[in-house]
C-alpha cells in the first residue's frame, strides 16, 4: 500500500513524513499556500523549463527539474532576469494579485548588466532573491536582489543545503527580517588574511562633484570587493568608513557592522554628495574612527589601518594631517584615480609601496589583489607615539667642540634604522 500525505494550513510536515510511504519527497505534499513554481535555466540564453501552470504537484515537479540538463556557455544573468519576467505575466500563470517572488542561482560572474533589469521586475513588485556560489559577484547579487535581505552567498554548492529552510522561511514572510546568518564567505582559501586575522579597516571616499554617477558606482563596488576579500567580525577584521568633499561625511564606524552583507548594502545604498576635494579635512576629521568609543582597537594590538580613494588632487594640505595619523599608529594606504599627482599620495602614505593609481575609475578593478595584499602586509604598531626604542648608543666628543656631544642610537627594527642627536644648547635629531 503506498500512503501520501497532505498537508494543509498549520500541518506538522514532520508527522507527515512519517505517515507517508517513503521516499517522503515523492508521498508528502503541503499545499497550505497553494504555491505555482516555475523554473528556467539560462547561460549565454535562457532555457524556459516549465511554467507557473505546468505543474502542481511537487512530484511532477521534481520529475522536470530531474530531467533537466546543463546548458553550458556563459552567464548572462542581465537577460535571464529580463526573460523571465514573462513568466509572471497573467498569460504565462502569473497572478498579480498574489505574492510573486523570483530567485536567482549563480556561481559565476554576469557577463551583462543585472541592475536595470532586475529594478524593472521589482517595479513589477516581483521580490528577488539572490544566490551567489563560490565565484559569485556580490556586488552584483546585491543588484539583483535590491535588499542585502534578499542575498545569500554560499562557499559551494553543498552549502545550498543548509540554506535550504532559511530561504523558505524568507520566501513565506519577507516582512519578518533575517534573523539567521546566511551571507557566508566565498571560498575560504581565496579570503586574505591579515596579520593574525584581525585587523581595524577604515575607508575614506572621495565623493566630489568630479566623479560622475557611473564612476561613483564602480568606486562602490570596487569598496565592497574590497570588504569581501576579508574576514569580516567583531573579532575579526572591522570595517568603518566614511566619504568626503569639499565636507566630512561620517557613515558608519569600526563597531556599527560585524557581517560583510551589512557593510555592503551600506555602501550599496550610499549617494554622491558632490562638492570640493578637503583631503586633509578628511584626514584630520578620521581620526574618531581611531578611537576606543568608536570600535578602534589600537589598545589591544590590533592592526590600525586607513585606505583612501580619491579622484583629484587636495585643495587642501594633507601632509600634516597624514602624519598626525601616522603617529597614532595608522597605516596609510592610498588609490588616486585619474590625473592625481602621485607626490601628494606619497605624503599620505610616505611608503610607495601603500600607494597606486589607475587611469580611470573601470580600472580600479586591475589593482584589487594588489591592494589586498598590501594590506594584509600591515602590522600593529607597538611602539607608543612619539617614543624611541634605543637598543644600543655610543657617545662621542668633539674636542673642537667642547659644549656639543654626538649621540649614536641603534634603534629598534620597527623604527628608523639610526638616529643621530647632537647635544649643545639644544638638542638636535638629524
Amino acid at each position: 500500500v503506498t500512503i501520501y500525505s497532505v498537508g494543509v494550513q498549520n500541518a506538522n510536515e514532520d508527522e507527515l513524513r512519517q505517515i507517508a510511504s517513503h521516499p517522503p519527497q515523492k508521498h508528502v505534499f503541503i499545499v497550505d499556500s497553494f504555491v505555482h513554481v516555475g523554473v528556467m535555466q539560462f547561460s549565454s540564453r535562457q532555457k524556459p523549463e516549465f511554467s507557473l501552470i505546468e505543474h502542481f504537484t511537487k512530484n511532477d515537479m521534481m520529475v522536470a527539474v530531474d530531467g533537466m540538463t546543463q546548458m553550458g556557455g556563459g552567464t548572462k544573468t542581465g537577460a535571464a532576469i529580463s526573460a523571465v519576467s514573462q513568466l509572471f505575466d497573467p498569460a504565462r500563470g502569473g497572478r498579480p494579485d498574489l505574492p510573486q517572488r523570483l530567485v536567482v542561482i549563480t556561481d559565476g560572474e554576469a557577463q551583462d548588466n543585472v541592475k536595470a533589469p532586475a529594478e524593472e521586475l521589482r517595479a513589477k513588485r516581483v521580490l528577488v532573491y539572490a544566490i551567489g556560489v563560490m565565484k559569485a559577484n556580490t556586488t552584483q547579487l546585491l543588484e539583483i536582489s535590491g535588499s542585502a535581505e534578499r542575498m545569500y552567498a554560499e562557499r559551494d554548492f553543498d552549502a545550498l543545503k543548509a540554506l535550504e529552510r532559511q530561504l523558505s522561511l524568507d520566501l513565506c514572510d519577507p516582512e519578518r527580517g533575517q534573523k539567521i546568518l546566511c551571507f557566508q564567505a566565498m571560498k575560504e582559501e581565496k579570503r586574505a588574511t591579515t596579520t593574525d586575522n584581525y585587523a581595524d579597516l577604515v575607508f575614506l571616499i572621495d565623493q566630489s562633484g568630479s566623479i560622475s554617477s557611473n564612476d561613483y558606482s564602480i568606486m562602490k563596488n570596487f569598496t565592497i570587493e574590497l570588504v569581501n576579500s576579508f574576514k569580516v567580525g567583531e573579532d575579526l577584521v572591522r570595517v568603518g568608513l566614511a566619504q568626503f568633499s569639499s565636507d566630512f561625511q561620517h557613515e558608519f564606524y569600526l563597531n556599527q557592522f560585524y557581517q560583510e552583507k551589512e557593510v555592503s548594502a551600506h555602501i550599496f545604498n550610499m549617494t554622491n554628495k558632490g562638492g570640493g576635494t578637503n583631503i586633509g579635512l578628511a584626514l584630520d576629521s578620521i581620526t574618531e574612527y581611531f578611537e576606543a568609543s568608536s570600535g578602534c582597537r589600537r589598545s589591544s594590538g590590533i592592526s590600525q589601518n586607513l585606505v583612501l580613494i580619491t579622484d583629484g588632487d587636495s585643495q587642501d594640505e594633507v601632509e600634516q594631517p597624514a602624519d598626525r595619523l601616522r603617529a597614532l599608529g595608522i597605516e596609510m594606504f592610498a588609490i588616486g584615480v585619474g590625473d592625481v599627482h602621485d607626490l601628494q599620495l606619497l605624503q599620505i602614505t610616505k611608503d610607495p609601496r601603500k600607494m597606486f593609481t589607475v587611469q580611470n575609475f573601470g580600472s580600479l578593478d586591475a589593482i584589487k589583489q594588489k591592494v589586498v595584499d598590501t594590506i594584509c602586509k600591515s602590522k600593529p604598531s607597538t611602539d607608543q607615539p612619539g617614543e624611541l626604542q634605543v637598543q644600543s648608543e655610543a657617545v662621542f666628543h668633539s674636542p673642537s667642540e667642547p659644549n656639543m656631544s654626538f649621540v649614536f642610537l641603534q634603534t629598534a627594527p620597527s623604527t628608523s634604522p639610526w638616529a643621530l642627536i647632537s647635544l649643545g644648547e639644544a638638542a638636535r635629531l638629524w
